[in-house]
């Protein structure tokens, strides 16, 4: 397991220069209206890759498929680079991000959190210095 200096250098380096979109959501629990995320994540692809070019985004959240990790789908079908931080309660796990960049983030409680050693969450430490959205989904109510 990497220390915490060497996950700093390894986002980093993943990161780049690249414009950043941070998804953070419900992941086993899912959502109610699935194609109504999809939906809404499309849109937010599309509309990134029209401002800024698919080579110039890099897609972050969790690691897992399910609920928001529906992103990682999306973003591969349309050519955007993907990267998930996720606990080392996940490395036995099926992940979505297998093939591209996945970061296991030390977890001695087991809580799932992704904190440094300062307990700072490393999802919003790596919009720190760079351009990008963080973007928190949860379910749409009806009235």
């Amino acid at each position: 397991m990497m220390n915490y200096t060497e996950i700093e250098n390894k986002l980093s380096s993943i990161a780049g220069d690249k414009y950043i979109l941070v998804f953070s959501g419900f992941s086993g629990l899912g959502y109610e209206n699935p194609a109504q995320l999809e939906e809404k994540l499309e849109n937010i692809l599309d509309d990134t890759i029209r401002d800024y070019g698919r080579a110039n985004i890099l897609v972050v959240a969790g690691a897992t498929e399910e609920g928001i990790g529906t992103v990682y789908r999306l973003a591969k079908a349309k050519g955007i680079a993907i990267l998930g931080i996720v606990s080392e309660e996940a490395e036995e796990m099926p992940l979505a991000t297998n093939e591209q960049e996945t970061v296991l983030i030390p977890d001695p409680g087991k809580t799932w959190k992704v904190l440094d050693e300062n307990g700072h969450s490393y999802m919003v430490n790596i919009l720190q210095d760079r351009r990008g959205v963080f973007y928190a989904l949860g379910e749409e109510k009806s009235p």
